[in-house]
């Protein structure tokens, strides 16, 4: 499975248990999904849920594990948000990860470039 090349993308987003069982759906109507791991772990699940969830999805998947500072639901620290997406890495298409963390992220960055993996370069202006 690739993430979509052809541009407009229509991105659906998963921040919840039943967002998250959307994944092994035959349709969806968007040509992507966005994982946000910090808002399911922030909804009590498991990474050992959002494991079993995207080794079933039957669409591609933009994976991403959102700062505070940029909205995401979860204080990382930045070894466990490294090696959370170390561990997710091979089961999504594409990640997306905040440009004022690149620089801490350089390993994640660097295998998503070695498995030929698309990577976006996100920043939010919250306020």
């Amino acid at each position: 499975m690739k993430f979509p090349e052809a541009h407009p993308v229509v991105l659906g987003t998963v921040t919840t248990r039943a967002g998250l069982r959307c994944l092994a759906r035959k349709k969806l109507p968007a040509d992507a999904v966005e994982v946000r791991v910090d808002a399911l772990l922030a909804e009590k699940m498991t990474v050992e849920e959002i494991e079993a969830a995207l080794r079933k999805k039957k669409h591609p998947v933009l994976l991403t594990l959102r700062i505070p500072a940029e909205g995401g639901q979860r204080a990382w620290k930045v070894a466990e948000r490294r090696e959370l997406f170390l561990r997710l890495l091979p089961l999504v298409e594409a990640i997306d990860v905040e440009l004022a963390t690149a620089a801490v992220m350089w390993q994640v960055l660097t295998k998503a470039r070695l498995m030929g993996m698309p990577i976006v370069f996100s920043a939010h202006a919250i306020q």
